[in-house]
């Protein structure tokens, strides 16, 4: 690390001072020696809407954040740790767009969706960025509600961006003509299922690294469970063989049909249980109501339970329910 900052001064002393980097929400990182701690201190900044180990071999770890404060939070803290850099991300899209003529009636609904960041005025338009890029599709998901607000065109595009599995929105612009098209929304979409295979990767779990102490991590994500089962039911089943070796367990629940959602999350009081339970539960049908499913296990993206607990510290779901909330054990 002291050798990349004598080597930025010595380009300062013969460039200049340099600008400061324009933020953004995506960062590089790198001279990454430890992948799993550094992953571990990404998460606990804040919700991660990507990341890319795909070059870890290298030395290089790229993240994405939903709010650019979080993004600028880890870069000022991580800064003295590693080389690390803003990324231009075009794909951000954290802005809808707003006629002059409406700007004024839609502006309420616009703070209601979330923080703004900067309002920019042009000569026909005003643009309203967030700090949350899912801000900005909630304002757009908001407008649309408002009937004859835009045309056949415009739901195209809103059915393509903001109701997919992308978890970027597309840049909203109201009563213009749309500036995402279908081939655009296309090859985005193709982007980030090249993204998401290789986040996949990351979270996979392999014996041979635990067993070689070079995969530490504890907290596990079950996957496929059937809808029907309750956080009893999936705790009975659980406790079988693994009663006392975990100390976090969440069931998310879908408030408004009482069902859970599909999936879990567990802390390993060790990372020593987890072979034993990986090979309990993964690839195995479930039990109960002779459900087709496959039970799969895979690591979590929030890791510890102390990060757990900060991840949900705010949650709607903390002032549910006893049935709705973590279990925790001391």
């Amino acid at each position: 690390m002291d050798k990349f900052k004598r080597r930025l001064k010595v380009f300062q002393n013969i460039t200049g001072d340099l600008k400061e980097e324009v933020p953004s929400r995506m960062l590089e990182i790198r001279e990454v020696t430890e992948l799993t701690s550094l992953l571990s201190q990404l998460y606990s900044f804040g919700e991660v809407q990507m990341n890319d180990c795909s070059n870890f071999l290298y030395g290089i770890v790229i993240v994405g954040y939903f709010d650019i404060r979080v993004a600028k939070t880890v870069y000022q803290t991580l800064d003295s740790q590693y080389p690390i850099r803003y990324l231009n991300y075009n794909a951000e899209h954290d802005y809808v767009a707003i006629n002059i003529e409406d700007y004024n009636n839609l502006i309420p609904t616009l703070c209601a969706c979330g923080e703004i960041m900067a309002i920019n005025k042009f000569e026909s338009y005003y643009s309203v960025h967030f700090f949350d890029i899912r801000s900005a599709r909630n304002a757009f998901c908001a407008i649309s509600k408002k009937k004859d607000y835009f045309g056949d065109k415009a739901k195209a595009d809103l059915d393509t961006s903001v109701y997919s599995d992308s978890t970027s929105p597309s840049p909203y612009l109201f009563s213009m003509s749309p500036i995402t098209s279908n081939e655009n929304s296309f090859e985005e979409r193709k982007k980030r299922k090249k993204c998401s295979e290789k986040d996949e990767e990351v979270f996979k779990i392999y014996l041979e690294s635990i067993y070689s102490n070079q995969d530490t991590r504890t907290t596990l994500m079950i996957r496929n469970i059937p809808n029907k089962y309750t956080q009893g039911m999936l705790l009975e089943t659980i406790n079988k063989k693994f009663a006392n070796v975990y100390d976090f367990f969440y069931l998310p629940i879908d408030f408004k049909n009482k069902c859970n959602v599909g999936y879990a999350f567990i802390n390993m009081k060790s990372v020593i249980y987890i072979p034993k339970l990986f090979k309990e539960f993964n690839g195995k049908r479930w039990e109960k109501f002779n459900s087709e499913k496959i039970c799969a296990l895979s690591y979590a993206r929030i890791q510890g339970k102390q990060a757990l607990l900060s991840h949900l510290q705010s949650s709607s779901v903390m002032s549910q329910g006893e049935s709705f909330k973590p279990i925790i054990i001391s």
